[in-house]
Order: C-alpha cells, then sequence, then structure tokens
C-alpha cells in the first residue's frame, strides 16, 4: 500500500510489515517513477539483496500500490565478474550509502560493507562522474572512471571502474618517448631559425624600443624607434610605441598650453580682485583668511602676506562681535544655514589702528567638494552714513519748512474761501438788483415800452440768471477742491439709484430706457461721488432729448490692475473724438448754449472729485451717435 503496509509477497503471506521508511518506498510516494533503493542485508528467507520499486496508477492517475523487488546481490556480483578488464582492475557498484552492492574481484569479501570512508567514495560524492587516480579499497593506486545509474533524476547506484596506472599509462609513455625525440630534433632546428629570426625580428626592434624607452624616461619627449610600418608584435609594439610618445609629446604641450592659460586666469584673476571698487575676503572653514584684495588692504590697513592665515576674529572683527562671528560659522558648518548669508548687512569694523568704523558686508559660501570657503565682499561706508546723517538733519529741515509752509498755505486758503464768499456776495448782489430793476421795468412800463424792449428787458434777465447760476458753480467747483474727503463704504448702485430718483422731475413724459448694471460697494465720500452720478447722468438725459427712447447704460467691470471701472453711455448727440481733450476743462463747451444749456463746469467738478479719489476720467463719442463717460476708483481693502 501507498502506506507502506506489505500486502503480498512471492515467500507467501508473511507477518504484518511497514516498509514507509525505507528508500525505494519513499522515492516511490516522492516521484512516482521508478526508484532504486538502498543495500538490504539477509532478512528471513531473503539474500542480501538491492530493493527496487515501482508505482502503480489507477486510470484516473492516482498512485494506488507500490510494487517493489529485491536483487539477488550474488547475480549482480556474477554479471560483474563476465567484465573483460584487464589484470589488476576492479569494478565496484556502490549504493547512495555507500554500501558495497556487487564488487570484482573479491566480491564475497566486499559486498553489503559501507566504504563511505574510502577516497573512491568521497570521490564519487563530491564528482558524481569522472575520472580520478585514486588509491583503492585494497591500498593500491589506480586510475578510476565513474558515473551514476539514476533513476529518475536521482543517482540510485554508482559504477566504479579502477585500471593498475602502470598499464593504464604504458601505451601513452612509449607514445610519448617518440614523439619527445621528434620533438628534439625539431626544437634543435627551430632553435637555429629562431636565433636567426630574433636576430633581425626581435633583437633590433627591441633594442630600438628600449633605447627609446630610456630617452622618453629622461624627459625626451621627441624619442622615437625609427622602426619603419611592417608586420610582427615586436613592429606593431614599436609603432605603438611611437604613437604613444607623440600622444605623451602632444598632451604636454597641450598640458604647457592649459598651465599657461591657467596662469594666466590668475592673472586675470588677481587684477581684477586688486582692482574692484569693494574689499573682497575669502575664509575657510576654520576662519583663517586665504584671499585679500588691494581694496581690503585700503580699508583695513592690512597687507595682504600680513593677513593671511590669520583669523577675521582675531583682525577685523570688534571683540564684541567676535564671539558671535564663531558661533555663527559653527552653525553653519552644522547647518548650512546662517541669518546673515547672501544678503547685504550693515555692520562696525576694526581698523589696524583700531579704530571702528561702519562697513557694508555681504558674505557668500561656497562648497569645494567636502569643504566650504566664504567669499566677503566689504564696502566702507563711513562717507555714506556722513551723508546719510546729513540728509536726516535736512529732511529735519526740509519738515519743518514743510509745516510753517502748510499752515501758511492753511491761511491763504482761508483767506481765499473768505475773498470767494466776498466775490460770491458782491456779484450776486448786483445781479439781484438788475433783477430787481428789470421787474419794476416791466411793471412800470408795459404801455411805454414796445414789444422790442420786452424781448430785450427778458434777454437781460436771462443774462442775469445764468450769471448767477455760474458764479454757485463756480463757488461749488472751489469748495470741491479744498474740501476733506470723507471716505466711508457705500453701495455705488444706492447713489445711482437716489440720482435716477431726482431726476424723475426732468425725464416726465419722456421715454427713457435704463439699463444698470449691478455695481459694488466702495470706500469713498458719499456726497462727492454722488455729485459725479448727478452730473454724469443729467448729463445723459440732457444730451438724449432729441431722441425718441432715449437709452442710458451704467455699468462696471474690474481691471486686471485692480481698479474699478465706471461707465456711463447714452444713444445722445454724442462727440467729436478731436475734441475729447476739452471735456473736463471748465468752461468748455462742445455744444452751443442754445442746443443745450449747462455752464461747462460739470464734468470739469467730475475730473478733480475721481482725481482726488485716486482714479482717472476720460470719455469717447461719435457726432449723433452717443457718448460714453469712464472713471475709475481704486480697489482699496
Amino acid at each position: 500500500e501507498t502506506n507502506g503496509n506489505l500486502v503480498s509477497s512471492t515467500f507467501g503471506r508473511m507477518a504484518p510489515t511497514n516498509r514507509a521508511n525505507q528508500a525505494h518506498v519513499e522515492r516511490v510516494r516522492q516521484t512516482r517513477d521508478f526508484a532504486i533503493g538502498n543495500y538490504q542485508a539477509a532478512e528471513g528467507p531473503l539474500n542480501p539483496s538491492l530493493l527496487l520499486g515501482h508505482p502503480l496508477f489507477n486510470e484516473k492517475g492516482r498512485l494506488m500500490r507500490i510494487v517493489y523487488a529485491a536483487l539477488d546481490v550474488a547475480v549482480m556480483n556474477h554479471e560483474a565478474a563476465k567484465a573483460s578488464l584487464p589484470e589488476g582492475s576492479v569494478i565496484h557498484v556502490f549504493d547512495r550509502t555507500g554500501h558495497m552492492v556487487a564488487s570484482h574481484p573479491d566480491g564475497e569479501q566486499w559486498v553489503g560493507k559501507s566504504v563511505s570512508g574510502s577516497a573512491v567514495m568521497a570521490r564519487i560524492t563530491n564528482q558524481i562522474e569522472g575520472t580520478a587516480e585514486l588509491p583503492g579499497l585494497d591500498g593500491v593506486s589506480r586510475l578510476y572512471a565513474f558515473r551514476p545509474i539514476r533513476s529518475g533524476r536521482e543517482p540510485g547506484l554508482f559504477v566504479s571502474v579502477g585500471i593498475p596506472t602502470a598499464l593504464a599509462f604504458a601505451e601513452p609513455k612509449q607514445v610519448l618517448t617518440r614523439n619527445l625525440a621528434a620533438l628534439g630534433l625539431m626544437v634543435a632546428l627551430v632553435l637555429l631559425a629562431a636565433h636567426l629570426y630574433a636576430k633581425v625580428y626581435i633583437l633590433r626592434p627591441v633594442n630600438a624600443l628600449v633605447g627609446a624607452t630610456h630617452q622618453l624616461a629622461a624627459g625626451d619627449l621627441t624619442a622615437r624607434t625609427g622602426i619603419l610600418h611592417s608586420r610582427g608584435e615586436l613592429n606593431q609594439l614599436a609603432q605603438a610605441f611611437d604613437h604613444m610618445a607623440e600622444s605623451v609629446q602632444r598632451q604636454r604641450s597641450e598640458i604647457e598650453h592649459s598651465e599657461q592659460a591657467l596662469r594666466e586666469s590668475e592673472q586675470r584673476v588677481r587684477l581684477i580682485l586688486d582692482t574692484a571698487l569693494d574689499g573682497v575676503i575669502t575664509i575657510n572653514e576654520q576662519g583663517a583668511v586665504t584671499s585679500w584684495n588691494k581694496e581690503a588692504e585700503k580699508i583695513f590697513g592690512w597687507t595682504r602676506d600680513e593677513v593671511l592665515g590669520q583669523t577675521l576674529a582675531a583682525t577685523i572683527i570688534p571683540p564684541r562681535f567676535r564671539e558671535a562671528h564663531e558661533r555663527g560659522l559653527k552653525h553653519f558648518l552644522t547647518t548650512q544655514q546662517g541669518p546673515v548669508l547672501n544678503r547685504r548687512i550693515e555692520i562696525l569694523g576694526l581698523r589696524r589702528d583700531g579704530r571702528e568704523f561702519p562697513l557694508e558686508l555681504a558674505i557668500t559660501p561656497i562648497r569645494l567638494g567636502d569643504h566650504f570657503v566664504f567669499s566677503a565682499f566689504v564696502r566702507d561706508i563711513t562717507e555714506r552714513k556722513k551723508a546719510e546723517d546729513e540728509i536726516r538733519a535736512l529732511n529735519a529741515s526740509l519738515e519743518q519748512r514743510v509745516i510753517e509752509r502748510t499752515k501758511e498755505l492753511e491761511v491763504a486758503n482761508k483767506e481765499l474761501e473768505a475773498y470767494s464768499y466776498s466775490v460770491s456776495h458782491d456779484l450776486q448782489a448786483p445781479l439781484r438788483r438788475i433783477e430787481g430793476f428789470i421787474d419794476m421795468l416791466r411793471r412800470d412800463s408795459t404801455t411805454t415800452v414796445g414789444e422790442s424792449g420786452q424781448r430785450c428787458l427778458d434777454a437781460i434777465s436771462r443774462s442775469a440768471k445764468k450769471m448767477a447760476i455760474l458764479i454757485d458753480d463756480l463757488l461749488a467747483f472751489s469748495r470741491m477742491g479744498r474740501s476733506e474727503l470723507s471716505r466711508t463704504r457705500v453701495g455705488m448702485d444706492q447713489l445711482v439709484a437716489e440720482v435716477v430718483r431726482e431726476l424723475a422731475r426732468d425725464t416726465q413724459g419722456r421715454d427713457i430706457e435704463w439699463k444698470i448694471d449691478p455695481l459694488p460697494e466702495m470706500n469713498v465720500d458719499p456726497s462727492m461721488l454722488k455729485q459725479v452720478w448727478v452730473n454724469l447722468l443729467s448729463n445723459a438725459v440732457k444730451y438724449t432729448r432729441k431722441r425718441e427712447r432715449a437709452q442710458i447704460e451704467i455699468g462696471c467691470r474690474k481691471n486686471p490692475g485692480g481698479e474699478f471701472e465706471f461707465s456711463v453711455r447714452d444713444n445722445g448727440a454724442g462727440f467729436d473724438m478731436k475734441n475729447a481733450g476739452k471735456l473736463f476743462r471748465v468752461f468748455e463747451r462742445l455744444h452751443q448754449a442754445q442746443e443745450f444749456e449747462g455752464t461747462g463746469i460739470g464734468l470739469a467738478n467730475v475730473h478733480r472729485i475721481i482725481t482726488r479719489h485716486g482714479g482717472r476720467t476720460w470719455a469717447e463719442g461719435k457726432e449723433d451717435a452717443g457718448a460714453a463717460f469712464y472713471f475709475t476708483l481704486p480697489g482699496a481693502p
């Protein structure tokens, strides 16, 4: 059975027996193939045997039984005795455990014994298959050949055949003797020919090569073998030497040129450093000076030879800063970070005579392999500090003068405001008297003043009223420039809605289409911005009077620069763009007073208010095709 229980035997039923732990059964179960087991000593009716196993499968390929046979080793010894071997030869068959299964001669002496410690078995175990000259089981040295007999992939038995070494090497020795004799004669002839050949083709190239080598070693880069191009290894070697010498000479020339260029480069760098307007100092990781230019000598008073190798802390750093300098250097070497590196700072330096002075310093770390060097650029800013002190003194004086001048301007503005009100009163009083006298003339002279006289009185009255309006607008324009801004956050759409409601009286009976986009909240003076909307929207209403259906659009967008751009468009009378520059000037009008009333101050007021808020104003238009007025306000936080 596959569990090792014995179920039948050619010797008849035997006592219950289990063969599960025997090699031939284990190997059949593992490989499912024919397997050679180990040597089995005599047991009951069995003679000493070699056990062999074979699997039996059912129709589904499942292992069902194991058949094993015991091959009598006497049969194997009999077969081994039939082998035709030279006298003194031996043949052995071992199982994998080193037990002798068959042997000739002396089979009865060796069969069944373990020879695992013998030289033959050790060599077979290590090499599996091959040949070797080894001492046999009887101590006689023989030339052995051995190979395995496999069951599946694994070797099951090992067969070795040993032939006496004298017999094995007899024929090769005879052949070797004949060959040596022939070879000796041949060598003599070859030596003679080789001597003649070597003298011409070997010694001459070698001598030339050795001589050229000695010349080259002595420093003569022009040394050459002088051998012409031809075949032969030595000739080729000589030619390769000549090529190498040429390459070395060329490389030496290139190195000399490079060294010369390097010296010139170093000289240029030295000249640049020595002519630099800043002091240039280089230190190593220990803080020792490795470079010091002419300007550094002028600034600090130390010559290059005196300061090279000394530390900055011992030369140009004031004593109270030396500990911080050394601490900062150690911190950078540990962390590669430093708060004063790669930027300009102002600090105090120390001259050779012990005087401290202000200087501007920039330190740059440079990595060279595994180490750092530090380049410091130094500038004496003593004169600049003096100039800054003078500028501060001048600024203080200027600020005082500005304060005094501001007070003078405030007084002048107050006087100007008082003067403006005085002018307004002085100008408006005569105008009121003129209007009064005109009314008296109309009442008292209805019979004596004719129709033309009445028209003259009407013209005088209109002019007086216009003059009064103009004076009021001028006073408002003057106050707008002097009054302080009172900013607050206000919704622009609220201001626009309020102005549109106030204009309703002037738009009664008219067909006006208002299109108002959403408007943002702005931080502005509400009363001034309302005046802006009043002027712009009243102008739009006025200049669309001749349209059957007036269209007025109010919009806003944010520019890429962050400004808010407001616009008022209409389809009214428009204007010629060549006159656009006059629109925001005082008293400048682009239409006749008979067409559209006005004083020419409204847009000037718009310009002044927007300018005071930090914005811009402009306009676009086309005659009889409408106009668009724009103003911007900063997007304040």
